[in-house]
């Protein structure tokens, strides 16, 4: 699989210090005989002053490491052997509009998923591309792991992202209470569960967390059993913690007006992670309640003209929103921390799980329940919070009100 980056490169001429620099793209080819990676540079037809390119000229920098993509898949599938430096020269001639890549540059003007066992794009610009694992592991009959692995992939396929990532955080968390050891579904039966849900407490992970883990593996054993490879697994996940915490349980369950007050004007310059989870918090609650998945995914496009449109990771729902001056105030905030993201929460942790970033998130939590002397605070009451606060209020009145 080749790697393709793009990087800008600022210019260091002595004699002209308004001289602009140049966008080029880094490719890293497949792994050669000698167990190493070839690399070569090359320079796009795109100027600036500085980085700031990736952003003003985003669009055109996507179309070059499309075209890019396309003469490497057009190498692929012609069935003959080749090398980065051919990729490199069919670039440099397809940037220059030559008759011999014609066909290569009309398909790059195209819509189409990039082919994950061909090219990988650099974190940068990779959100940007949607992609099409074509390729499952080969699996071993019965293996647990192989099972996971391939559902994660076609549901990828599917752009069912979230689910595919819960799978994958699952599929770690097995192979660790495994040891290493190869998991069959014959092994599988309620005694297993018992112990995996014992095993989940005694790493300290919070009650969410172990809840997370255990609805995961349960949603996996029901497909198995659906696909016939393995019996009913009827009653074995009674006795364990499968359930959501409901902030309706814990205390009152309800943020008041007064506490949601002291958790938007807490004073969290010294702790800068603190400060970004609290801002989501209160931004989900400026929104009508909002899940720190659907928050965290956020992305510039998803504005447009004050309206926030977005759609739900539970039922895939369109919902649209009209930004107040206080979400508004908040987004200000963090614009430009992240070239994709309205906060940079994924940017900040972007090789973890999403199930490591809502541990992360709920340390944060933590630190601003003790400040604000409500310690069973957790992410989903910005969404009680609005609902409890939006039943004492008649909005029909609100809305005619004249005085």
């Amino acid at each position: 699989m080749f790697l393709i980056t793009a990087q800008f490169r600022p210019s260091r001429s002595k004699r002209n210090a308004e001289k602009e620099g140049v966008v080029f793209y880094r490719i890293t080819g497949e792994v050669a005989e000698n167990g190493r990676r070839p690399q070569r540079n090359i320079n796009s037809d795109i100027h600036a002053a500085d980085a700031s390119v990736f952003k003003t000229g985003r669009a055109e920098i996507l179309s070059q490491l499309r075209l890019l993509y396309c003469v490497i898949e057009r190498r692929k599938d012609s069935g003959q052997t080749f090398t980065i430096d051919d990729v490199t020269e069919d670039f440099r001639k397809a940037l220059t509009g030559d008759e011999s890549m014609g066909a290569t540059i009309a398909r790059s003007r195209t819509e189409f998923s990039l082919r994950n066992e061909i090219v990988s794009v650099g974190r940068e610009f990779k959100g940007d591309f949607n992609y099409v694992l074509t390729e499952l592991r080969d699996t071993v009959p019965g293996n647990i792991y192989d099972y996971i692995f391939n559902l994660a992939q076609s549901l990828k396929n599917e752009k069912r992202i979230s689910l595919a990532r819960n799978f994958l955080s699952l599929l770690a968390n097995l192979k660790l209470f495994a040891e290493g050891k190869e998991l069959y579904f014959q092994e599988i039966v309620k005694d297993y569960v018992h112990r995996y849900a014992d095993w989940l407490k005694q790493t300290g992970i919070t009650d969410s967390t172990q809840s997370f883990y255990l609805r995961s593996f349960r949603a996996i054993l029901n497909k198995a059993h659906d696909d016939g490879l393995i019996e009913s697994t009827s009653g074995w996940f009674h006795e364990v913690n499968t359930s959501v915490v409901n902030p309706a349980k814990i205390s009152d369950g309800k943020l008041n007006r007064k506490l949601m007050l002291k958790i938007k004007s807490l004073d969290l310059t010294d702790n800068r992670h603190a400060a970004l989870v609290r801002d989501m918090f209160m931004f989900g609650f400026y929104c009508g309640g909002m899940e720190l998945i659907d928050i965290s995914n956020l992305e510039y496009a998803n504005i447009q003209n004050g309206l926030l449109t977005y759609n739900r990771r539970l039922k895939g729902l369109e919902r649209k929103v009209v930004l107040g001056e206080q979400a508004k105030k908040i987004l200000k905030r963090y614009h430009g921390d992240s070239e994709k993201y309205l906060f940079p929460l994924l940017t900040l942790s972007e090789n973890a799980q999403f199930v490591t970033i809502r541990n992360y998130v709920g340390q944060s939590l933590k630190i601003i329940g003790k400040a604000v002397n409500y310690p069973r605070l957790s992410f989903s009451m910005n969404i009680t919070a609005f609902h409890s606060m939006l039943s004492q209020v008649n909005i029909p009145e609100l809305l005619l009100k004249t005085k």
